[in-house]
């Protein structure tokens, strides 16, 4: 039979067709001409029968050959292939020469290895297509061809196939032989537990191990892919088997090595009779998201920040993961057919579509993102918790609460409540259920430590938390003495000693409620609380961050705890860390690292507000006579300033006092004792360690920014700002009626001489008449109501006929004022209108660093609601003190206009000293005199009673010698996580509401870390999804960041992220700054010669090419140019040319940043600078016009705004921080001036 001649057919000789015959040249021969695809699948057909046949037999030879030594024989026993470098789905091969292989059926086959004829016989030709074969020749030629490939490609298919399946026998029977419970010893003698694991001593677990690893090498270095998609895909999954197996045996020896160290080495060191640390077991889980594709790891990464970060619920987040699929279906489908194929997925692309599950809740577990929670029963009447009995998880808690305390009765309230769970296909029929009726959801330290550890780097940035230098300037908590000087369980080895292979961790505690509707509804009915602890050993760069927050607990509502209810919720937290203090967790390899770990923890500093602090430490409440939790003064002498006078109590005296009062057998004697020492029993004092006379900490937010700078402005300048969170009284305003009736009532009393008559009468109408009449308050340095009454009877002695009383006003007003006072401004008539008015000018026209929130700017207004803490702090330190020491600050101020500023600016110093982000003890000291001062001038000048939060700041200065820089231990971070679960879709329901909070705060942690801590591809794609998500989810535009409140110096951080250098994008840098950048590099040392020199020089050439950036991020600061970001380019510096004349930096507006790149010293340097535009500084008989220079804690100075002639170039790590700038003209300079 002869070929046709309309189309090119080729020869096939497959089993089958090979006993046809045709005929060349008059000669018989076997075979058939067929059609390409006809050809391809009988080759296909023919390869399939082999492998089943290849599949049943078990090779003896290939089982000798990997006998010890392994090594060699594996090796030895199989032909080496050069590598393929072809892709796997190909089926194309560039080589010609490979070794002879003999088939089956003894035949040995020489050339190329591949069905290459045959796929180029499909793709250039068939059918149809117009293919021509001309003569017979052509077709003897062809088909002799075809089958010399097809032939050898047979007989590679074969030894392949021989060869994958006898390797997968043998791995399965020799894995039979070390099963995952072989034990395994090691005669090796541990020295330290970061000792290497060495080979364990049994030989048939080591040959084994040597022979996976030498089976693997050969598979990936000498067993090159064919081409052949079945077979290539087979490699690859033989691979990952003997990979997975390497893991397991990896893991075996880990656990036995770090088994044999606990031994050899941690228990070794305990005294005899002591408990050895609780072991915790390895993590069984498995890692799927390690095993998913980056592009698929993304998208379900995707579902799951929409869903917890950006708090959308199921069905939105269904509906993307359903877009998602239909969008990689279609993508696959035009991918296949734009190549040719047909319209259909190909296997591994209906895989991928298999990898994107259809439900939330399925993505949660498969990247595990989900905590492990422990719910407690918790006490609706009482908040006693009950843990649940995990053998009966129908009915896994008490039906009523058994709690008694003193000669109460028992509590008795109903804990859970029958439920009716659906029948299931299993059992076909309803069951009952018990539910908690309320839920305390609880995730123990040791889960939250197995997860902690796993991420990359944390436990070595743990450890080196106690290595810190000795420094006379003090940047973190462990700088400072409470840290430096506490003594480890044995009372007498500092706990920064950490034995080797053991951890000391140190943590602080912050509790607090907040309402889960918001502050705007529901008002305060509704209060969940939370309890947070902070690993004091991270770097303060990364302490603060969600993923890295130890989340404990979630206090149901909606009601708080009252007075001892909170140690209900606090007693399986410190159960945990009574046992991390006396014990330990011993935590195996696999979850520690490449060794063991034993952690030890302490509990030290408490982190509250003041309310939640006497809840949790056993203090009695502000208000009370016992209103301080650090000594003993009584209510009645609150305003003492002298802290010698001060009654004291120890910390063995405070223990006594509070167990007296546990003990106390009836509820009477407990208020006598309580009535007597203020105190009560707290959890927090089974910790062996706890000072509560010290670790009960003043946190910095709330004493300060929410309290003294809050309580300044509204209750004692009398600024009318509507906030919820005073405590002054309530007062409703005053109809026109009402103010004419007040007014009445002052001349009344004026013209009977009655103090008393005054006494009902608001101090708006007494200074309003008292200005009206230009009378002055007697004595004349006091502004309060008593001494305008005073000084009004006295003037009315002589004058009453003269009394003049002013209009009222046509509109209601809280505080009455003078009609051409304008807007309700003042109680105390402090800040006038005019006053007022350049403030809110000076706040429009500032211009604040970008992290720097800016205050409102209708401020003092009863409209603009109320403030943050962190407005507060920057409208007090920045907006009025600008403002302020401008007006009062002059030479036109009056006296007591002077004295006002005085007062403020004492505050404002004790402020700033305390909250910057270094500190010392003379720093401290420095605030503590501030404070006194500005206390004392608050008496003198206003004769205002203290509050507690004034005794309390003057406590602030034992908290800082004691914790150093209060970044470490403030309140700032944690109001932050409060915000984030406020913002969790709970759907309102209140029930659930605490478990809601407490999982998908973890799930919004869990996805950032899976974010930033897997190792995306380095492609400009997946570098602009990590730089989006950092924008949205991670990065802090405004208000206090996560980190810190203090602006960074940039030297202070760890490195800046800069680009790379690009030549293409290179513009050449202005002769000036070029010939600054010059000098500034041989200032360090740095031998260049100019492009412009015109004589020759010995010094290579500096390029004065570089690379403009718009801004450069360093640490958590971003400096930017004055056109890229204004409010990021006013920046204090020094100038390494010219050394500073005085303590204060240079001040300037980052005109220009670039990236230089240059060859310094035979290496490659590329380095960012910054072009300044330095403002010109006050000198000579000038000095005297800068109201800022009388205040040198305030650390401002006035510049004048013009910039120095030529520019100073710098580098980044001269910058000190931003600046506040506002610019306006000085009368007494006769220029534009700016503030720094």
């Amino acid at each position: 039979m002869a070929p046709p001649k309309n189309v090119a057919k080729i020869l096939c000789t497959c089993s089958r067709c090979r006993r046809k015959l045709h005929y060349e040249n008059d000669e018989e021969k076997e075979g058939v001409y067929l059609a390409p695809q006809t050809v391809k699948k009988h080759i296909e057909e023919d390869l399939w029968r082999a492998e089943q046949a290849e599949s049943e037999l078990a090779s003896t030879i290939f089982l000798a050959a990997v006998s010890p030594p392994p090594s060699k024989q594996g090796s030895l026993s199989l032909p080496v292939r050069r590598r393929d470098s072809e892709q796997l789905d190909s089926r194309t091969s560039s080589s010609s020469n490979v070794q002879a292989r003999r088939s089956e059926s003894g035949h040995v086959h020489q050339g190329a290895d591949t069905a290459e004829d045959v796929n180029r016989a499909l793709n250039s030709g068939g059918p149809g297509d117009g293919s021509i074969v001309h003569d017979t020749d052509s077709v003897s030629t062809a088909s002799a061809t075809s089958f010399t490939a097809i032939s050898q490609f047979d007989a590679s298919v074969r030894t392949r196939l021989k060869v994958l399946g006898d390797l997968d026998s043998t791995l399965v029977r020799m894995g039979r032989t070390v099963p995952k419970h072989f034990k395994l010893s090691f005669s090796v003698r541990l020295s330290t537990m970061a000792d290497p694991c060495p080979e364990p001593d049994e030989a048939k677990f080591v040959g084994f191990y040597r022979w996976v690893t030498e089976q693997r090498r050969y598979l990936s270095e000498s067993l090159a892919p064919l081409g052949h998609k079945d077979l290539d895909r087979r490699r690859e999954a033989m691979i990952a088997k003997l990979d997975s197996e390497l893991a397991r045996l990896d893991s075996m020896k880990e656990r036995a090595w770090s088994s044999h160290a606990f031994q050899t080495v941690i228990l070794a060191r305990l005294a005899p009779g002591v408990d050895g640390p609780v072991v915790v077991p390895p993590d069984a889980k498995r890692r799927y998201a390690r095993t998913l594709e980056p592009f698929i790891l993304a998208a379900l990464v995707m579902t799951m920040v929409l869903h917890s970060l950006a708090t959308a619920s199921h069905l939105p987040v269904q509906y993307v993961l359903a877009v998602l699929q239909a969008v990689l279906h279609g993508a696959f489908i035009f991918s296949n057919t734009s190549l040719g194929h047909p319209a259909r997925l190909l296997p591994a692309q209906a895989s991928v579509l298999k990898s994107i599950p259809s439900d939330v809740r399925t993505a949660l577990a498969a990247l595990d993102l989900a905590p492990d929670i422990l719910r407690y029963a918790c006490c609706p009447t009482c908040f006693s918790t009950y843990a649940p009995n995990k053998s009966k998880p129908d009915d896994a808690y008490p039906h009523t609460c058994c709690f008694r305390e003193t000669d109460k009765p028992v509590c008795g309230d109903s804990l859970v409540e029958e439920v009716n769970v659906a029948p299931t296909r299993s059992t076909g029929r309803t069951r009952t259920k018990y539910e908690p009726r309320l839920v305390f959801p609880f995730r123990t330290l040791q889960s939250w430590f197995t997860e902690i550890l796993r991420k990359p780097g944390l436990k070595s940035c743990m450890s080196k938390a106690w290595k810190r230098r000795a420094s006379a300037q003090w940047l973190d908590i462990f700088d400072a003495e409470a840290l430096r000087n506490f003594k480890g369980p044995d009372g007498k080895v500092p706990f920064s000693v950490q034995p080797d292979g053991s951890l000391h961790i140190v943590f602080s505690m912050f509790i607090d409620w907040f309402n889960p509707f918001g502050n705007k509804r529901a008002g305060k009915s509704h209060s969940i609380g939370a309890i947070y602890l902070v690993c004091m050993n991270l770097p303060d760069t990364i302490r603060y961050r969600p993923e890295n927050i130890y989340l404990a607990g979630i206090i149901p509502g909606p009601k708080e705890p009252e007075l001892t209810q909170i140690n209900h919720l606090l007693r399986p937290l410190i159960d945990e860390l009574l046992v991390l203090w006396t014990r330990g967790y011993y935590f195996a390899s696999d979850v520690a690292g490449e060794a063991g770990l034993l952690i030890r923890a302490a509990l030290i500093p408490l982190v509250c507000d003041i309310p939640a602090l006497r809840k949790a430490g056993g203090f009695a409440g502000h208000m009370s006579n016992h209103f301080c939790s650090f000594c003993e003064l009584p209510k009645d002498d609150i305003n003492s300033l002298d802290r010698a006078s001060w009654p004291q109590h120890t910390w063995e005296e405070h223990l006594r006092y509070a167990t007296e009062w546990r003990d106390a057998q009836t509820e009477k004697e407990r208020d006598v004792l309580f009535k007597k020492h203020g105190l009560r029993w707290s959890e927090l004092l089974r910790l062996p360690y706890w000072d509560p006379t010290r670790f009960a900490v003043v946190d910095a937010m709330h004493n300060l920014f929410l309290g003294e700078l809050r309580h300044h402005c509204r209750d004692v300048w009398g600024l009318d700002i509507k906030d919820k969170g005073g405590d002054g009284p309530k007062l409703m305003p005053h109809t026109p009626e009402q103010q004419r009736a007040n007014l009445d009532r002052v001349l009344k009393g004026l013209t009977k001489q009655s103090k008393a008559a005054f006494q009902k009468i608001r101090k708006g109408y007494v200074v309003a008449v008292a200005e009206l009449n230009g009378v002055m308050p007697i004595p004349a340095n006091l502004l309060t109501k008593q001494a305008y009454v005073a000084g009004l009877l006295d003037w009315a002695k002589e004058h009453l006929d003269r009394i003049h009383l002013p209009p009222v006003l046509d509109v209601d007003v809280l505080d009455f004022h003078l009609a051409q006072e304008g807007n309700d401004i003042s109680k105390f008539r402090v800040i006038d209108r005019e006053t007022l008015q350049r403030i809110r000018e000076d706040i429009a026209s500032m211009v604040l660093p970008s992290w720097m929130e800016r205050p409102p700017r209708n401020f003092g207004s009863p409209t603009h609601g109320k403030l943050k803490a962190d407005q507060w702090r920057t409208a007090c330190t920045v907006s009025l003190v600008i403002t302020l020491c401008r007006l009062w600050g002059s030479s036109e101020a009056s006296e007591r206009q002077r004295l006002l500023l005085d007062n403020f600016i004492h505050l404002v110093s004790a402020v700033d000293l305390a909250t910057r982000r270094r500190t010392d003890p003379n720093r401290i000291a420095r605030f503590d005199a501030h404070m006194v001062q500005y206390l004392s001038t608050l008496r003198s000048l206003f004769n205002h009673n203290f509050v507690p939060n004034h005794h309390l700041s003057l406590h602030l200065y034992e908290c800082l010698l004691l914790f150093g820089p209060v970044h470490a231990w403030w309140a700032f971070p944690f109001e932050r996580y409060n915000g984030i679960l406020q913002r969790l879709n709970v759907n309102n329901k209140t029930r659930d509401m605490p478990l809601t909070f407490m999982s998908y705060f973890y799930i919004g942690a869990n996805v950032r870390s899976l974010m930033t801590t897997t190792d995306w591809p380095d492609t400009p794609e997946y570098k602009s999804m990590m730089s989006t998500f950092e924008n949205a989810f991670v990065t802090v535009s405004k208000g206090t960041p996560m980190t810190n409140f203090i602006p960074f110096s940039a030297a202070d951080n760890d490195g800046e992220e800069l680009p790379a250098y690009d030549e293409r994008k290179a513009t050449a840098l202005p002769r000036d700054l070029y010939d600054a950048l010059l000098a500034l590099l041989a200032s360090r040392g740095s031998a260049f010669a100019s492009t412009h020199a015109s004589s020759g020089s010995r010094n290579p050439i500096l390029s004065e090419m570089v690379n403009n950036l718009r801004c450069v991020c360093c640490g958590n600061m971003t400096f930017a140019t004055s056109k890229a970001a204004r409010r990021d380019s006013f920046v204090l510096f020094t100038d390494p040319l010219r050394p500073p004349t005085n303590s204060f930096p240079r001040a300037g507006q980052i005109r220009q940043i670039f990236l230089h790149d240059r060859l310094e010293q035979g290496k490659r340097v590329t380095e960012p600078f910054v072009a300044m535009d330095e403002f010109l500084p006050l000198t000579g008989d000038d000095l005297v016009h800068d109201p800022y220079r009388r205040y040198p804690d305030l650390a401002t100075r006035l510049f004048i705004a013009t910039p120095e002639p030529r520019p100073c170039v710098i580098r980044l790590q001269d910058i000190h921080c931003h600046f506040a700038a506002l610019k306006y003209h000085s009368a007494d300079l006769d220029a534009d001036c700016i503030v720094a």
